[in-house]
């Protein structure tokens, strides 16, 4: 129950919940819901479009919604109580949105992130991988109208391809038409998806292909999803979003609607929190096909344990000539390659899961928990143990200069 003089407000998050926007956005608002003195007593609907106009005659405070659904939209214009809508900025002057206080998050931004993102990683070359316009996903036509304009103000040409909405039943088809494009594409490219869902295929389809990514094909998606970079051999770069900002702003202005009050803005666009950058996009120019195949077959499978000698029977070589022509290239021999992703995977696991260090170990390649210890010692100049507890800390920011002055010592 709560305190005395405390009102209870039950409010309904009319959000997809399945995917990662939609819960970020919803521990958003639970967040700012903590941080006040209000008590708020939460409807969530596993699928609010079963039936809608119930919203109609349910006796509750306050909505959060999905604005980018229009039927929910329109429906949600017939009720009294305070709402609050999110969505994208495309419709930020739609009649409907500008009678609500309403969340956007800024596409344009997001899609600018992305190819800035792709630039700096040397790739000459773009092209953006869309889904066909319907009344639900005008979001991704923003994104890729935002890509074209960019693009084409460098004076490029903006190469967009628009797949159709992911089924079971058309999923071959799905990858076969994305293989016809890529191979329409000049190489390297740096492809930007709209979606982390997108990139996702157009990994797959790269890999029936035949392209190496990233040195033929660099992915970057859209939402940051922790779930689909997990489903894939390499692991996807994406732009986060903000959706926990996104989330805490509608809630602060739902709050003040409760309590009476004009919310202090009206209208809030959330900018990208940033670019997670994952092996999709770690683009180097080398045009040796030797050390792209090999480098393309170690980011698949080194985490699976796989031996330098199994890499050049991939690429179709002997050892000897493929360390040969690591070393005139890039100063390194095979061994260091395989070592040098293993290291680097298994940061990634150490600072973003909570996984054993044995598992981590596992997951990473190494033959055993003890060979990352005395690698992670020789390489890094810590222990594991030591670079988990220092990222959490100190933060990713600032332990380059930590590792340094480690190994300095």
């Amino acid at each position: 129950m709560p305190a005395r003089n405390q009102q209870l407000f039950r409010v309904a998050l009319m959000l997809k919940a399945k995917g990662r926007y939609g819960r970020s956005i919803i521990e958003g608002i639970c967040e700012y819901m903590k941080s006040t003195r209000l008590q708020w007593d939460f409807l969530l609907e596993e699928d609010f479009r079963s039936s809608p106009a119930s919203l109609l005659e349910w006796k509750g405070d306050g909505i959060i919604a999905d604005y980018d659904d229009p039927a929910l939209r329109s429906l949600l214009a017939k009720v009294t109580i305070p709402v609050v809508g999110i969505g994208g900025t495309y419709q930020l002057n739609h009649p409907e949105i500008r009678a609500v206080p309403y969340v956007a998050s800024d596409n344009a931004a997001l899609v600018k992130l992305a190819y800035q993102h792709l630039i700096d990683m040397g790739l000459p070359r773009f092209a953006c991988y869309s889904i066909e316009s319907t009344i639900m996903n005008p979001w991704a036509v923003e994104r890729a109208n935002a890509f074209r304009r960019l693009v084409e103000a460098d004076g490029a040409r903006a190469d967009i391809y628009e797949g159709v909405p992911t089924h079971a039943l058309v999923w071959q088809d799905i990858l076969e038409n994305l293989k016809d494009w890529l191979h329409t594409l000049e190489k390297p490219v740096g492809i930007i998806a709209v979606t982390d869902s997108r990139a996702r295929q157009v990994l797959q389809a790269c890999s029936l292909a035949g392209y190496a990514v990233p040195e033929q094909v660099a992915i970057i998606g859209i939402d940051d999803d922790p779930l689909l970079r997990g489903l894939s051999r390499i692991p996807l770069s994406s732009v986060a979003q903000g959706t926990l900002q996104m989330g805490r702003a509608a809630a602060e202005m739902l709050h003040y609607q409760l309590m009476g009050k004009i919310p202090r803005e009206k209208r809030v666009i959330v900018r990208p929190e940033g670019v997670n950058a994952q092996a999709s996009t770690l683009h180097s120019p080398v045009m040796n096909t030797y050390i792209m195949r090999a480098r393309h077959f170690i980011r698949q499978f080194a985490s699976q344990g796989i031996k330098a000698a199994q890499v050049a029977d991939h690429v179709g070589c002997s050892r000897a000539t493929l360390d040969m022509h690591f070393m005139r290239t890039v100063g390194n021999t095979l061994h260091d390659e395989l070592l040098r992703f293993r290291i680097e995977h298994s940061k990634n696991l150490l600072s973003q899961t909570q996984l054993s260090y044995f598992d981590v170990a596992l997951q990473s390649g190494f033959t055993s928990l003890q060979y990352m210890y005395a690698v992670y010692r020789r390489e890094i100049g810590c222990t594991p143990v030591e670079y988990r507890r220092k990222i959490d800390t100190v933060g990713k920011a600032d332990m380059a200069v930590w590792l340094k002055s480690t190994i300095a010592r």
